[in-house]
């Protein structure tokens, strides 16, 4: 996979746990932990089995890269602009929940010659 441009940003891990309990078939307990920071690197790489294609990689992630198409992230939407992007959702007593602020990755993409024009 070549490397168009790379970064590091800010994310936020939040881990979330619990206990099974094997006589009500459900979890118990559960437990959110406070959320920590992590430097963790975002870049812009093409796609090995799609090479026209960009993609936004962040590198460092609760699953050790999570992958975004560029286009995909550009199209039009009519729902308000969120303040973070969620690059994983988490698993509970596995994979954190991870969010990263959206005007980071817009300012990344603008760096790289994206035009945002719909304001995400």
């Amino acid at each position: 996979m070549k490397t168009i441009s790379k970064t590091n940003i800010t994310a936020t891990f939040t881990k979330t746990t619990a206990k099974w309990n094997k006589f009500i078939g459900n979890f118990t307990n559960k437990k959110k932990h406070p959320p920590k920071q992590k430097t963790i690197e975002i870049q812009l790489a093409y796609a090995e089995r799609s090479p026209k294609k960009v993609i936004l990689r962040f590198i460092g992630g609760p699953t050790g890269h999570e992958c975004y198409y560029v286009q995909d992230l550009l199209m039009p939407v009519s729902f308000p602009k969120p303040e973070k992007l969620c690059i994983c959702a988490g698993t509970l007593n596995s994979w954190e929940h991870c969010t990263v602020k959206w005007v980071d990755v817009i300012n990344f993409l603008k760096t790289n010659g994206y035009d945002i024009k719909r304001g995400i």
